[in-house]
């Protein structure tokens, strides 16, 4: 229970009223801070953000106040211009005023020029406590800036003639570095000139009579034709584009000069050119056309007569090129594929065959050729082209294609009759080894039968007879082979030759061992070709080597394969009895031998049939022996093969 309460008055009336005087000192600077357009704010010794007015949220692209507060504020300013920016900070912090221009990034992108001047705030003591910048942003101006700098570097820099001069005095103000190249002056040496010293064309009174319409205002610019003298002494051909420029209301003339003396030489070569294109124009067989498509004309050399049996124009307006004797069924096509080649930027070429009548009523088959000239937006501009007269090459075309249906039945037909004979070699070889099998049967049976009876001679005569029909049946075999070689009884596969040749030696191993036989390889490649055709070809040229070996004498037979360019080349080297010269041909000749069958067996068709394999397969086949010495048999395969 309170029984007692002691307390006390203070007079707080002055605190009160400074109280209220400094919040209407800050509603007021409040006040003063969201008017001003320029950015104002305040850095803690950090450089981190305190206080920032609504122009300067604007400026930096920020929504609110508080999405800064606290951070740094250098983060914003482009990295070139960050080292200056902090170096401001740290002056100011040393009590000294500092002014910066530097770029930014704003929080949504935009980059802006700002210039800034900051200040040091201090407290009572004097101590300094933040910073205190005001930002204005200076982009447009330095842009402007940069605009002027560049267009005056361009200036100075250009390689036409730049000069600016007074129009009272004639006084020049500047020239560039193409002036001063050009004519050979120093600087300081053209600055006393005037432009009548440097152009002996003009003098006062027919300059200011030239230049009067500029002065008057009725008209912008002024273009002419004439002379400039160097400082040696030498005259060149300009082209003067002359412009009255008004500033600070000083009137001063700005010429722009071009050196036209390669556009002289220039002119006379298109002279001469055109001259030349004439003369060209009369030789060739070809009509030549050059189609200004702007100012839609043509222009025809005189070999359109040739085509049109009549004298035509040679420089005709657009519209009237179609009166001519085009073929009525090629016009609408020939107009369509012309007019979307020129409507196409991409198309420079275009091409079309089509079809005139000339004045003898004779239809000629031409065609037409030209290039497309465009400018930088791809508008067709000019077409220069020539038309060539195919009628006689037409006419060959169809006799060439009359023949070749002529020549595709033929071969029709030669397939057809090649089939026959191959049937029929199939039948006949069938039919005509039944009586030999019943010569060879019964002649047998008659030998152990009779035998006994018969004396040697009899037997020899029986001997002949047997051994007669095995070599008919032989040679009945032999042939049939032959004709099935170089057709392909399966299609083209991946052929390893080392295992064609692997296989050889095994079919082949008897022989082999009876000869002592070495058969190496080396650098054998797989090809993608027919199995049967290539091992024929293998094998008919190694059994060659194999019977033809000397006696008493290891065989020694190598394998070698050349890749070049187009084909593979194979060759395949014995130590045999080796062929006269007289006879490379002759061997490869079906049943063509050279020696007796007492000597050597066979029927001599062993290599026609590899011959007959590598002609089908694109190649050909070839060999260099010597006698006593051996033989090397060559042959390719090309690679359109593989």
């Amino acid at each position: 229970m309170c029984i007692r309460v002691i307390g006390g008055f203070q007079d707080i009336n002055l605190r009160k009223k400074a109280e209220i005087k400094l919040h209407e000192s800050e509603n007021r600077f409040k006040t003063i801070l969201e008017a001003e357009p320029e950015c104002i704010k305040l850095l803690d010794r950090d450089g981190k953000l305190l206080m920032i007015n609504p122009a300067g949220l604007e400026m930096i692209e920020a929504d609110n106040e508080a999405m800064l507060l606290g951070n740094q504020v250098h983060e914003i300013v482009l990295p070139e211009h960050r080292p200056a920016f902090l170096t401001l900070i740290k002056d100011v912090l040393k009590g000294k005023s500092r002014k910066l221009i530097f770029e930014i990034k704003g929080l949504k992108g935009t980059k802006r020029w700002l210039e800034t001047h900051a200040v040091p705030m201090r407290n009572e003591l004097g101590t300094i406590i933040s910073i205190l910048a005001v930002t204005r942003d200076i982009t447009e101006r330095t842009t402007i800036e940069k605009e002027k700098n560049s267009l005056l570097l361009t200036l100075e820099n250009s390689l036409n003639e730049i000069y600016i001069f007074d129009a009272e005095t004639y006084k020049y103000s500047f020239v560039n570095k193409g002036a001063l190249h050009n004519l050979g002056y120093l600087e300081s040496e053209i600055k006393t000139l005037t432009p009548f010293d440097i152009n002996s064309d003009f003098k006062i009174d027919s300059f200011n009579e030239l230049v009067s319409p500029l002065l008057k205002g009725e008209k912008e610019k002024i273009t002419l034709i004439t002379n400039h003298k160097r400082k040696d002494g030498s005259v060149y051909p300009v082209e003067v584009h002359l412009q009255l420029v008004i500033e600070d209301k000083s009137k001063r003339f700005l010429a722009n000069i071009l050196d036209i003396t390669e556009r002289k030489k220039n002119k006379e070569l298109i002279l001469l050119s055109n001259e030349r294109f004439e003369k060209v124009t009369e030789a060739t067989n070809d009509a030549i056309w050059d189609w200004d498509i702007v100012n839609e004309t043509i222009y025809r050399s005189k070999a359109f007569e040739r085509f049109f049996g009549k004298k035509v124009p040679n420089k005709i307006i657009d519209n009237r090129f179609w009166n001519d004797n085009f073929h009525p069924d090629d016009v609408e096509n020939f107009k369509t594929s012309l007019s979307e080649a020129v409507a196409d930027p991409s198309i420079t070429r275009w091409e079309l065959e089509f079809r005139v009548i000339n004045k003898q009523k004779k239809v000629l088959f031409v065609i037409d050729r030209g290039i497309i000239i465009r400018d930088s937006k791809g508008k067709a501009i000019r077409m220069v082209g020539a038309m060539t007269d195919i009628t006689e090459q037409k006419q060959m075309t169809l006799e060439l294609s009359e023949l070749n249906e002529a020549l595709q039945k033929y071969t029709i037909e030669l397939e057809r009759s090649n089939k026959e004979l191959e049937q029929f070699a199939f039948v006949a070889s069938h039919d005509l080894q039944e009586p030999l099998r019943m010569i060879s049967s019964f002649m047998e049976l008659f030998l152990r039968r009779y035998g006994h009876e018969i004396d040697d001679n009899g037997k020899k005569y029986i001997h002949f007879a047997t051994d007669g029909a095995k070599r008919m049946k032989q040679l009945m075999l032999d042939l049939l082979q032959y004709s099935r070689a170089s057709r392909p009884q399966e299609g083209r596969e991946q052929i390893d030759l080392k295992e064609v040749i692997i296989e050889y030696k095994k079919l082949r191993r008897k022989v082999i061992s009876e000869k002592s036989a070495a058969i190496t390889y080396k650098n054998l490649p797989t090809l993608k070709t027919y199995k049967a055709a290539i091992t024929q070809i293998m094998h008919c040229i190694l059994d060659n080597a194999l019977k033809y070996s000397k006696e008493n004498s290891p065989s020694k037979i190598e394998i070698n394969c050349q890749e070049n360019d187009q084909e593979w080349l194979f060759s395949i080297q014995d130590n045999g009895i080796g062929i006269d010269s007289q006879f490379y041909e002759k061997i490869f000749v079906i049943f063509q031998r050279l020696h007796s069958k007492e000597a050597y067996s066979g029927t001599g068709i062993g290599l026609s049939v590899a011959k007959r394999h590598v002609e089908f397969l694109g190649g050909k086949i070839w060999l260099e022996s010597v006698v006593g010495e051996g033989s090397t048999f060559y042959f390719t395969i090309p690679k359109t093969n593989n």
